[in-house]
């Protein structure tokens, strides 16, 4: 008895699959099947891959500044460096004087995020 053809399931292939041996075949190939899913892991993924890669570029930029020695710096949330970046929560620092400072850690850099005067400070702490 002949079977009738399919189709692949990958969108970006459509062949045509006419000798298969088992009925729940989707894909013409085994490379077809993983470009699928590869593709599809990705657009899942999409926004916490462009905040990685903003982190990673964030993370570049404090470090170069920090060995300027550059303590602080104003920005802008539409910047370069701050877009599509979501920061990692703040945690309470409390400074050798006494004070509290909510900071953000990157490695071994840590931040603090003025608000209102849009206004990063760099943190020396060991």
């Amino acid at each position: 008895m002949k079977r009738p053809e399919k189709v692949c399931a990958n969108p970006k292939c459509n062949d045509r699959i006419t000798d298969y041996k088992s009925t729940r075949r989707k894909f013409c190939s085994t490379p077809c099947k993983n470009s699928y899913h590869h593709n599809k892991k990705l657009e899942e993924q999409e926004d916490s891959i462009a905040n990685e890669r903003a982190i990673k570029r964030l993370k570049r930029f404090l470090k170069e500044m920090q060995e300027l020695e550059i303590e602080s710096f104003k920005f802008k949330r539409d910047s370069y460096f701050f877009d599509n970046v979501v920061f990692p929560s703040q945690k309470l620092l409390k400074l050798d004087n006494g004070d509290k400072l909510y900071v953000i850690r990157f490695d071994n850099i840590l931040i603090n995020i003025d608000e209102k005067t849009n206004l990063i400070k760099i943190i020396k702490h060991e």
